[in-house]
């Protein structure tokens, strides 16, 4: 599959996580998240652990994809290597964090900061490697 086609398939879902998140869950997650955490005991953790990192990450994914519409392949090829890594040992990060609410020796960060945290880094280090990236191929 051309690379513009698979860019095409990333951007679509990525729109449809952060649109379908967005749409159930209101002002990202604001009120109709307070109704149901009245209903569910392990809601948040859900919104922490699932929700939460979908949305930014997907959010990200689909502006770092604006960018790469762009560019060339071999830009495309090595950002996708990046994010192939990246996104499952952050959500791993992020899915270990859970047992310490408040931090710890061990893990000093509590979900929500380094769920912000991680998607930030994705979204920075991915412009960055599209900078370097595409700086390098300028000349050739």
């Amino acid at each position: 599959m051309e690379y513009r086609k698979k860019l095409g398939v990333i951007v679509i879902w990525s729109f449809l996580f952060a649109s379908f998140l967005f749409i159930v869950f209101g002002e990202p997650f604001g009120e109709q998240t307070k109704k149901w955490c009245e209903k569910l005991s392990y809601c948040g953790t859900a919104l922490e652990v699932v929700i939460m990192p979908v949305f930014l990450f997907s959010v990200a994914v689909f502006l770092i994809s604006g960018i790469l519409y762009f560019l060339r392949d071999e830009v495309f090829c090595v950002w996708l290597h990046f994010a192939k890594w990246y996104i499952p040992c952050s959500f791993m990060a992020i899915f270990l964090s859970l047992d310490s609410s408040r931090g710890d020796w061990l893990n000093p960060f509590e979900t929500e900061f380094l769920t912000w945290a991680l998607a930030t880094l994705f979204f920075f280090i991915s412009l960055i490697l599209i900078a370097v990236k595409s700086w390098k191929l300028k000349g050739k």
